[in-house]
């Protein structure tokens, strides 16, 4: 172990939200020269428990020997329980999402703690927090935005792993054969902005009408209605869970692995288009966004609310929609009712 201590970054959410804390990991790791551990064995994405984080990324940064062993940790919350998922240990306290970045974590903003090892738990980038440290070695990346920053870790530090590399681009040459837009549609159990994504999505395809669009979606039945609609439509294949249930969490996946590598193959087809379009409120469409190449004027961001409470707001509804049965017959009827080309 490095004589500064270590730093293990525990997995937790989907895709989007443990990429964003890998990053955060990395650059914390930089600012305080300890070693880096990524953590992804938690039960959302590994089958038998073991740390899937490997088989997806390559991070030169990462440590190459075993998890210190030492009951100096920070938070203490920890002691004994490393190979507990973040997940699983915030629901043994009943702690709220809120409450696990705060009580299972670390505090970006702080990097002289004293304990050997130090656990990182977080769903979204916190770069502001550790600007005020970009000093010395790290000063040039003070006169950064924040977007360069994470753009050139996740080239330079989170760089995909070589079979995923292949199947990305597999589908690139069957598939991407003209111009391409990228759509992200999540409408599972977090439902971003349907309709205004539909909305954009058109006016992008009156002034450009020979797009295919590539969709990335956790929703069949979303999936089957975009298909039904437009007549240029392409999709990976992997595995939906039920309507209105997320992928990541359920225990009815039959391969955690593959779609994990689904979801990751989803994400770097996103960047690869011409064109993307996506929900702001989702953490998956951000990072889709910051890999991407494509021009400014070529990316439609819908930000459709603010406030704190959405998350519940929307859960309450997704409950709501399940027990209506909208997603059984739904999707089905907008086409029919609503002409979603014209919206």
């Amino acid at each position: 172990m490095s004589d500064r201590g270590a730093l293990l970054v525990k997995g937790i959410a989907g895709f989007g939200n443990r990429i964003f804390n890998a990053l955060n990991g990395i650059c914390y790791a930089r600012l305080t020269g300890r070693e880096l551990f990524i953590d992804w064995s938690d039960p959302d994405y590994s089958p038998d428990h073991s740390n899937i984080f490997p088989s997806l990324f390559q991070c030169p940064l990462l440590a190459t020997g075993p998890l210190p062993q030492t009951d100096s940790i920070y938070p203490a919350i920890w002691c004994g329980q490393l190979g507990v998922p973040a997940r699983a240990l915030g629901g043994r306290f009943k702690l709220s999402s809120d409450a696990i970045t705060k009580q299972l974590s670390i505090d970006l903003a702080k990097i002289d703690y004293p304990e050997e090892l130090l656990v990182l738990v977080a769903y979204n980038e916190r770069l502001k927090l550790m600007r005020p440290h970009f000093r010395g070695s790290l000063a040039a990346l003070a006169k950064l935005p924040g977007r360069v920053i994470l753009q050139d870790m996740l080239r330079r530090d989170l760089i995909l792993h070589p079979h995923v590399q292949e199947q990305v681009a597999q589908f690139k040459r069957r598939h991407f054969t003209g111009p391409t837009v990228g759509v992200h549609i999540r409408y599972s159990d977090y439902r971003t902005a349907l309709f205004t994504l539909i909305r954009r999505l058109n006016e992008l395809l009156r002034s450009h009408p020979d797009l295919t669009i590539f969709l990335a979606s956790d929703s069949a039945d979303v999936t089957q209605m975009i298909r039904r609609v437009y007549p240029r439509v392409v999709t990976t294949e992997h595995w939906f869970a039920q309507p209105g249930e997320s992928i990541h969490k359920n225990r009815s996946c039959p391969d955690k692995l593959q779609s994990a590598i689904d979801a990751l193959t989803d994400l770097y087809l996103l960047a690869a288009c011409d064109y993307l379009l996506f929900d702001w409120t989702s953490s998956f469409g951000r990072v889709a966004h910051l890999l991407s190449d494509a021009p400014s004027n070529n990316t439609v961001v819908v930000r459709p609310h603010q406030g704190k409470n959405l998350s519940k707001v929307q859960r309450g509804m997704t409950q709501l929609m399940r027990k209506l049965g909208f997603f059984a017959w739904g999707f089905r009827l907008m086409p029919r009712v609503i002409p979603l080309r014209w919206l």
